[in-house]
């Protein structure tokens, strides 16, 4: 009997157990069905959008589906700005949002959900930002502005908005009177702003602490202040670029003799040196200064100058090193560098090499119109030189005359000056044999590059015209290949309103255009110190799909 009793128990254990198994199985989502994709959103707001005279201390939200609590606290944004911790509820679905204290009497609140919020189950982010007002007085103020952050990944940009007095306050150093979030699209709007005049920027904020930094946030500059004299105005189109804005000047790091004639500089970041620039720099020893014969930058590293001298026994007798001025690639100075170096009495023995070549060796799609090859070379050399040994041909060894320009002391430009011929094969040789740098070294070879050209035929184009623009305002039009496709033309409204590109190459592509208010014919972001707005700019709305040997006309572009 107490056999039977056991055999019982165990089998009554058994099935007991099998049937947790199953209950826990049955509790999986079925395979094979497709992932949710859809992001939560807000179906309700308490109090609702524009009410005046309220007199509770909390708002409410309901949303679509559950999400992630602590993505919702991250991604709630209050102006006037709340300092003191808010308490948040929540019953399923919907949040209670409780202020910490009474709420000021006659003024408007604006609430911002922010797209950070993210759905519970699969992590997908609200797609826009939610934005409602309310006042605790019988006035709210309704002045709103709109726009876009056009950036690889635009989705929870934080928009910060100042209101601004006619001063020279750095307002990025504080907290902003007004906060939006850029959406899935970059698009944004913000609410609730009353008289008077507001700088809006576009931050991406790490850290999410509210204050732009620097060293780790890229921004967005406006390329005007908003002015709003009533009530109930509204401004649109307010776009932005995200770029990144270091003020720091490029520091010096170290001056190093990698032999008797050359000086390597390093710096802490990539620089410009231009020719012009050639006498900022020189060695010195009392009232005996040596000036250098040549200055190049390796193209294998930009934070690197090397300095080359004509005699070794003038560089002995100096001891140290002044840089009157040297610029990073943004503009940033950094003056009167007065420095020690480091000696050496190795010979110069390193012969002429290419260092590389632009396009690259092999290249088949080259445009026998404009065809130009940039050469950077490992040591400097005379722009005669590189006359003397490069040479363009075709393959019945056909010499093609060419043109040669210096970039620096070991970078040049060569362009053909009679035009290639379509889907021709072209070789260019470098004669390296045939000359001796300043210490004497040869290379005894002959370094010939491959290219061929295009056929011509399948180029496409767009014709159209510019309407709601100021040809005075020097705007320029930029046809840029979207995804992997990096081909960017650029046409200058100089004259009248139509435009014309030629000679492009097949794919989709993103029309935009900006003005060119400083003339630079590239686009301007704008700056923080001292402060200078960004160029205003537009895109044309729709995406452009160019296919071989057809010119898309009748575009009317309405810059706006």
């Amino acid at each position: 009997m107490v056999k039977i009793r056991k055999e019982i128990k165990t089998l009554f254990l058994f099935s007991l157990l099998i049937l947790l198994f199953n209950g826990c199985a049955n509790q999986l989502p079925p395979g094979g069905g497709d992932i949710d994709r859809t992001p939560p959103e807000i179906v309700s707001v308490y109090p609702v959008d524009g009410t005046i005279n309220y007199k509770e201390n909390y708002f409410e939200l309901e949303f679509s589906e559950y999400v992630d609590k602590r993505s919702f606290k991250d991604a709630v944004f209050i102006s006037p700005y709340i300092t003191s911790p808010l308490e948040i509820q929540w019953s399923g679905t919907t949040v209670t949002v409780t202020f910490p204290d009474l709420l000021k009497p006659s003024t408007t609140y604006v609430v911002t959900i922010g797209t950070d919020v993210v759905d519970y189950n699969n992590k997908n982010r609200m797609a826009q930002a939610l934005t409602f007002s309310f006042s605790t007085g019988d006035e709210i103020f309704k002045n709103e502005i709109s726009g876009k952050v056009y950036s690889a990944k635009p989705s929870g940009v934080l928009i910060f908005a100042y209101k601004i007095k006619n001063d020279t306050t750095d307002y990025l150093q504080y907290k902003p009177d007004f906060i939006s979030q850029a959406g899935v699209d970059g698009f944004f709007r913000m609410k609730g702003l009353s008289k008077g005049t507001f700088r809006l920027f576009a931050i991406d904020d790490k850290f999410r602490d509210l204050l732009f930094q620097s060293n780790q946030d890229k921004i967005g500059i406006p390329f005007k202040d908003i002015k709003f004299e009533s009530n109930d105005s509204s401004f649109e189109k307010l776009n932005f670029f995200l770029t990144e804005i270091d003020t720091s000047k490029p520091l010096f790091i170290k001056a190093v003799m990698t032999d008797n004639l050359h000086l390597l500089l390093s710096f802490n970041k990539e620089i410009k040196y231009e020719l012009k620039n050639f006498n900022d720099f020189y060695l010195y020893n009392g009232n005996k200064f040596i000036k250098p014969k040549f200055i190049f930058s390796p193209s294998s590293n930009k934070k690197d100058l090397v300095l080359v001298f004509k005699n070794y026994k003038d560089v002995n007798t100096a001891d140290r090193l002044n840089i009157k001025s040297i610029s990073d690639l943004l503009g940033n100075v950094n003056k009167n560098i007065d420095t020690t170096f480091i000696k050496n009495d190795k010979p110069d023995t390193s012969k002429i090499e290419i260092q590389n070549i632009l396009p690259a060796n092999n290249t088949t799609n080259i445009d026998f119109v404009n065809a130009e090859f940039v050469i950077s070379f490992t040591e400097a050399i005379e722009l005669a030189k590189v006359n003397y040994i490069v040479e363009l041909s075709d393959t019945l060894n056909r010499k093609i005359p060419i043109n040669i320009t210096k970039l620096d002391d070991a970078s040049f430009s060569i362009k053909p000056t009679a035009q290639l011929f379509p889907q021709t094969d072209y070789r260019l040789s470098f004669k390296l044999n045939l000359i001796t740098d300043d210490a004497g070294n040869r290379n005894d070879t002959t370094i010939v590059f491959k290219y061929r050209t295009i056929s011509g035929l399948d180029f496409t184009g767009i014709m159209g015209t510019m309407a709601n623009i100021n040809l005075n305002e020097n705007p320029i039009l930029v046809l840029q290949g979207v995804d992997n496709f990096k081909s960017v033309y650029y046409y200058n409204l100089n004259k009248n309103a139509n435009f014309k590109f030629d000679r492009v190459q097949p794919g989709k592509y993103l029309l935009w255009a900006f003005k060119d208010l400083d003339s630079s014919k590239t686009y301007s972001y704008g700056k923080l110190k001292p402060f200078k707005y960004a160029e205003e700019f537009s895109y044309y709305p729709d995406t452009l799909e160019l296919k071989p040997r057809w010119i898309l006309t009748d575009i009317n572009y309405i810059f706006k």
